[in-house]
C-alpha cells in the first residue's frame, strides 16, 4: 500500500513477469488470477473511496527489448526491471478468461499497452 494524505492512495498487487516471457517468448504478459482481482476489489471496499487497487507488473528484462525506455528501468543485482501499473478498474473493464482451469484472466495486449503506465506515474502525482 502507498498511502498519501491527499489524492489517491494505492493498494498494490505486484506480479512478476519476464519480458519477453512464456515458453513462446511473448511480450507484455499481464495475466492475473481471479483471486488477485477479487482480493484487490475487496481491499478497495475495506479501505474506502480514497484507495484504488493497482496491478503492478514487475518485468525482468530478458532480451534487448523493454516495456519502458531505458531511463525508467531499475537495476538490481545486475538485472534490469521495468515496472508498469494499471488500475484494477481499468483492467477489469476489458478482461477475458485466459484459462478456466487456472482461473486466470488477461485483457487484449494492445489495450493493456494503451492503459498501463510506468509505475512512477502513479506515485509521483
Amino acid at each position: 500500500m502507498i498511502s498519501r494524505p491527499i489524492g489517491t492512495s494505492w493498494l498494490i498487487d505486484v506480479k512478476g513477469r519476464k519480458f519477453p516471457g512464456g515458453k513462446h517468448g511473448g511480450y507484455w504478459k499481464h495475466w492475473a488470477t481471479q483471486d488477485d482481482l477479487v482480493g484487490l476489489r475487496h481491499w478497495e471496499n475495506m479501505f474506502g473511496e480514497r484507495f484504488t487497487g493497482l496491478l503492478v507488473f514487475a518485468y525482468l528484462i530478458c532480451g534487448n527489448k523493454s516495456p519502458l525506455p531505458e531511463h525508467q528501468l531499475f537495476e538490481y543485482r545486475q538485472r534490469l526491471y521495468g515496472f508498469v501499473g494499471i488500475s484494477v478498474a481499468d483492467y477489469l473493464s476489458e478482461i477475458r478468461v485466459l484459462s478456466p482451469r487456472w482461473r486466470t484472466f488477461a485483457m487484449p495486449t494492445e489495450r493493456f499497452r494503451q492503459l498501463a503506465k510506468p509505475f512512477e506515474d502513479f506515485i509521483v502525482r
